[in-house]
């Protein structure tokens, strides 16, 4: 059978958490999902070297998801967490009595675009 492979079930976990903790808390978690993921990452290659220098050659599968889904929750966590600063810097800039006076509006239209375009104008200040 031979050693086991712990690096690679660990980092396999906590890609797992992190991407977890992202999805189901809707991005607010990216710092630590960030922190979970680059642990992920640096574990799970710790596991992949302990396959390449024939130390082990348990969990190969672990070490190798472990490490993409270590790198896809970083990537995920900081699109996140701009995303997050993006709308939080673009409600702070909204001119609600604006949209209050387009409640004319039955179907929402005016006050629908407005608030989009306040969106896009925020967004764009971002680049």
């Amino acid at each position: 059978m031979g050693p086991d492979n712990s690096p690679a079930v660990t980092g396999f976990v906590l890609a797992l958490s992190g991407l977890g903790l992202l999805l189901f808390l809707a991005g607010f978690s990216a710092p630590l999902a960030v922190v979970l993921g680059v642990l992920a990452v640096v574990y799970a290659r710790k596991g992949r070297r302990k396959l390449a220098t024939g130390e082990t050659n348990m969990h190969k599968g672990l070490a190798d998801a472990g490490f993409w889904l270590g790198v896809t929750t970083v990537v995920l966590s900081l699109l996140a967490a701009a995303g997050w600063i993006a709308f939080f810097l673009t409600v702070d800039n909204l001119d609600f009595e604006e949209l209050e006076e387009n409640q004319n509006d039955p179907d929402g239209v005016r006050a629908a675009l407005g608030l989009a375009a306040l969106l896009a104008r925020g967004v764009a200040g971002l680049s």
